[in-house]
């Protein structure tokens, strides 16, 4: 999983069941910390609380529709600095 480090402005940590989904958008094929990371860098810079809810859209869009085999936490942590 994608562990905080000082450079970070924002990270996710996710549990098993979003790194393991497998999303028809991917032909099946599991997400992972890879595909994850990939979904949330372009959204680095926003706050963590719409962070979070672009990233639920974007997981709804990869999956196609297709229910989770299991349940998805996501959390979102920002680093403010100050």
């Amino acid at each position: 999983m994608p562990s905080i480090q000082p450079q970070h402005k924002a990270t996710s940590s996710a549990c098993a069941g979003v790194t393991d989904a497998s999303p028809e958008g991917l032909g099946g094929e599991p997400l992972g910390s890879e595909g994850l990371a990939n979904l949330v860098r372009p959204m680095r810079h926003l706050a963590a609380r719409e962070l979070l809810g672009r990233l639920d859209d974007a997981l709804v869009e990869v999956m196609a529709g297709q229910e989770p085999g299991d349940d998805m936490t996501m959390l979102v942590v920002k680093r403010v600095d100050g």
